[in-house]
C-alpha cells in the first residue's frame, strides 16, 4: 500500500536519524569508557534512559503523523542560525511561552509540548548527574553527542508542530492571540535550531545543546 502524503513527510524527516533506542547501547558502551566503576552501571543507566527516551520517540511519531499546521512568516536571519545562538533562541521562545503557561493548562498540545521537555531534561539530567565528575568526558565522546544531536532534532520538530497546532487552535479567541503569537514564535525557532543541528557535520556537546531547560549551565566543565 502506498504511503499517504503525511507518511511520506514523516518517512523522509527521520529516515536520516538513528533510533535513539538503539543509541542508547552506544551511550552504554562510552559510559563504560568514561565513568570509573563504583558509580551506576552501563546496563543501570540504560535502563533508566529508555522510558523517556520511549516517550520521545512516541510523540515524536505522533506529532508527525498530524496534519499540517500554519507556519509564520520567519524574521529575519532565523532560517540560518548558529548551533549555540539557535538553543538560546529556543529558550527563550520557551520562556516567553512559559509566561503564558495559566492560559495555555487546558491546551493539549501544550501538555504534549511540556511532557517531551520533561523528558529530554531528565535524559540529560541522568546522564550528568549519574556520571558525576566523569561528566565531561562523558558528554564530550562522539557517541554520546550524536545521541544528543539526534535527540535535539527529533524534540524540536516535535514541539515546533505542536507549538504552531497550538497556535492554530487559539487564534480564533482574539483574547488568546498573545499566547498563540508566543506559540508561533517558538516554532520558528525550534524549526530554525532543529535545521540547524540536522546539517552534517559532528558537533561538539556543548553545541548541540538539548533546549528545553537542559544541557551545560555556564562555567560547568563540559560546557
Amino acid at each position: 500500500m502506498p504511503l499517504t502524503r503525511t507518511e511520506g513527510r514523516q518517512a523522509a524527516e527521520g529516515a536520516d536519524l538513528p533510533d535513539l533506542r538503539a543509541q542508547l547501547y552506544e551511550v552504554a558502551e562510552a559510559w563504560k569508557e568514561a565513568v570509573p566503576e563504583g558509580r551506576s552501571t552501563a546496563g543501570d543507566l540504560r535502563a533508566v534512559l529508555e522510558a523517556d527516551v520511549e516517550a520521545l520517540q512516541v510523540h515524536w511519531q505522533h506529532v508527525a503523523a498530524l496534519p499540517d499546521a500554519s507556519e509564520a512568516p520567519a524574521a529575519d536571519g532565523t532560517g540560518h542560525v548558529g548551533t549555540r545562538s539557535g538553543a538560546m533562541a529556543v529558550n527563550a521562545a520557551l520562556r516567553a511561552v512559559d509566561r503564558h503557561a495559566l492560559a495555555l493548562r487546558a491546551v493539549p498540545e501544550w501538555q504534549q509540548l511540556r511532557t517531551v521537555r520533561d523528558a529530554v531534561s531528565r535524559v540529560w539530567d541522568t546522564l550528568a548527574e549519574r556520571a558525576g565528575e566523569s561528566a565531561g568526558r562523558l558528554l564530550g565522546d562522539r557517541r554520546v553527542a550524536e545521541f544528543l544531536r539526534n535527540m535535539s532534532v527529533r524534540a524540536c520538530e516535535t514541539i515546533a508542530r505542536l507549538s504552531r497546532l497550538a497556535a492554530d487552535r487559539l487564534r480564533p479567541d482574539r483574547a488568546a492571540l498573545p499566547s498563540a503569537e508566543a506559540l508561533l514564535a517558538l516554532g520558528n525557532a525550534a524549526s530554525a535550531y532543529g535545521r540547524s543541528v540536522r546539517r552534517p557535520g559532528d558537533p561538539s556537546t556543548g553545541e548541540a545543546l538539548l533546549v528545553l531547560g537542559g544541557g551545560p549551565r555556564p562555567g560547568e566543565p563540559w560546557s
